[in-house]
């Protein structure tokens, strides 16, 4: 495995804890917290806190795939 496959393995699991954390809050704790209500009582700020985290782990899992998938052809002498 090389390292730039560790590391997105590495930050898949990352994206995935953070977006998991976000999730079990309470739905209004950045207004309790912060004393604002930046998106309205909407949940909105919520709702991306908890979904860019998990759309970026969706987005190094492809890479991941890949490049297993290219270093299996290049051991079997093929590109």
């Amino acid at each position: 495995m090389t390292r730039s496959q560790c590391f997105r393995i590495v930050g898949a699991w990352i994206s995935v804890a953070v977006g998991l954390l976000f999730w079990t809050l309470p739905e209004q704790w950045i207004e309790r917290q912060l004393g604002l209500n930046l998106d309205g009582g909407s949940g909105l700020l919520e709702f991306l806190l908890v979904a860019i985290p998990l759309l970026g782990c969706a987005a190094l899992i492809p890479g991941f795939a890949g490049s297993r998938k290219l270093a299996r052809h290049s051991r079997m002498g093929t590109a």
